[in-house]
Formats: C-alpha cells, structure tokens, sequence
C-alpha cells in the first residue's frame, strides 16, 4: 500500500518541526507529504519550507473542515497519514499501523495519545479526562474518529462524501457518523503512539473538551445538562477530591456549563 501524509497547519511554529521530523522518520516510506497551511500569522510557513516539505497554503483561515477536505482530495495514494502539526509519531507508526488494513471494512486506525507532563494542573485534567491516558487498553477497540494521528483509507472517506467543508470544528466526530452508518470500521490501536508537544489553555481546554465529547450532539435539553452535571460530579470531581487536585476540580466543577452555553451558542448559530 503506498502512503500519502499530510499535516494541517495553521499558527503552528513551536512544534511543526517536530511534527515534521516524526513523518519524515517513520521506519516505512511515505510516497507523498504535503501540508496544507490554513493561512498561519505566525513563522510556520518558513519553518515548513525550510525543511523542504510541499505546501499548499489556503488565501485565507478556511477551517478545519475546508483544510482536510482538501487534503483528501490532493493525497495521491489509497492511505493518508494525517496527524496534527502540534503532535509527534513514534518511528513504526505507519510500519504497524498500515497492518490492519488487511481487513477491507476498515477505514481508520487511530494511535494512542500520550503526554508526560503532569506539572501543569491543566495538563494533569487533559490527561485523565480528554485522552483518558490512565485507561488500561491493551486490545484493539471500536472508536469514534480522532484525526490526530490517523491512518485513514482514502476511499473510505471519498465513498461517504468527504469531510463537510463548512466545519470549523468536530469534522472527524461528523464524518465518523457517516462512515459508520455505511458500514465502515475505525479501531484504536493502544501500540501507536501520538505524543502531544503543546499544552492547552484553560478555556482552550474546555472548549476542546466539548468539541471531542460534543461538538456533533447540539444538545440543549436540561436532561442533558443535568446529565452532565451528575457525571461531573459522580466522577471528575470525586476523582479531583480523591487525588486533593483542587485546581483540576475547578476544572471539572466548570465543564458541565461550559457544555451547556457551548451547546446553546451553537444552536443559535444554526437557526
């Protein structure tokens, strides 16, 4: 199977070399790496030319939607590596990955993520609750689709329409409902690694929470919301108590409503 490998860029310049290096040092060939720059501010398009990587830089900010649209469209090859310019591979990713491709029902295999600070009480919360890192997988599991560090099998996604253009956020979330509904896999793979390079700020990370968990289920009943609240502090903060993480707990005390005026926010958007 040959590999095309993209990276979605945009005001990325502390770890798009990084993110570089890991595609660039995978044990397997990559037969086409482009990125595609969603119009960056900041020094990332010198940092990507200057280590010769093919770019595609978008006129103006188009999204997330619009970004890995088009990257589908430009990848050359039956499997597109995509992985985020603020996250890194180990080396036998793909090597270990591009394996479960034998079974033809699968169109992704998501990595597992794996960041070691735990100084930063922001990063100890993203850790537990958004990449749920003290989970114990040591078998392939059934998943939604993340793409941050991805194998996807390019006609999986051109059969289901592609990514919707118009997404600023949660494009995977949506496109997995679709691939799902016609009949197509994604696994977690626990072995391949994605190692995070970047922290989150506190409303960054809220606002993250709520584009992984709920970016694609606008919903603003009170059900849900008291759903949520009950979850929060049945699990996050009794956990943040237990661990005497008062600082984590504002956190988990916080993201019930943050979800909530989210949630409203975006349903107005749509009427």
């Amino acid at each position: 199977m040959q590999i095309s490998a993209f990276i979605p860029c945009y005001n990325n310049e502390s770890t798009i070399a990084t993110a570089i290096e890991s595609i660039q040092s995978q044990t397997t060939i990559i037969d086409d790496f482009f990125i595609i720059d969603d119009c960056s501010t900041d020094n990332s398009l010198r940092i990507i030319e200057e280590n010769n990587v093919k770019v595609y830089r978008m006129p103006s900010n188009m999204g997330r939607g619009y970004v890995r649209y088009m990257s589908t469209k430009i990848a050359n090859h039956s499997i597109i590596l995509c992985l985020d310019a603020n996250k890194s591979l180990n080396p036998s990713f793909v090597e270990n990955g591009i394996k479960h491709f034998v079974d033809n029902k699968i169109s992704a295999v998501i990595g597992s993520i794996s960041y070691n600070n735990t100084n930063n009480y922001l990063d100890r919360w993203r850790n537990i609750y958004l990449f749920k890192s003290d989970y114990n997988h040591h078998e392939l599991v059934d998943c939604g689709l993340i793409t941050y560090g991805t194998l996807m099998r390019r006609n999986a996604i051109l059969e289901v329409g592609n990514y919707d253009q118009s997404r600023i956020h949660s494009e995977d979330a949506e496109l997995s409902i679709r691939l799902k509904n016609n009949g197509w896999r994604i696994i977690s793979d626990p072995t391949l690694i994605v190692h995070s390079l970047s922290s989150d700020s506190f409303w960054k990370l809220l606002e993250r929470y709520w584009r992984w968990y709920a970016g694609t289920n606008v919903d603003v009943s009170i059900k849900n919301y008291l759903l949520n609240i009950f979850y929060s502090f049945s699990y996050m903060s009794r956990r943040d108590l237990k661990d005497k993480d008062y600082k984590r707990l504002l956190l988990s005390i916080i993201c019930p409503h943050f979800q909530f005026f989210k949630n409203i926010t975006s349903k107005l958007k749509l009427l």
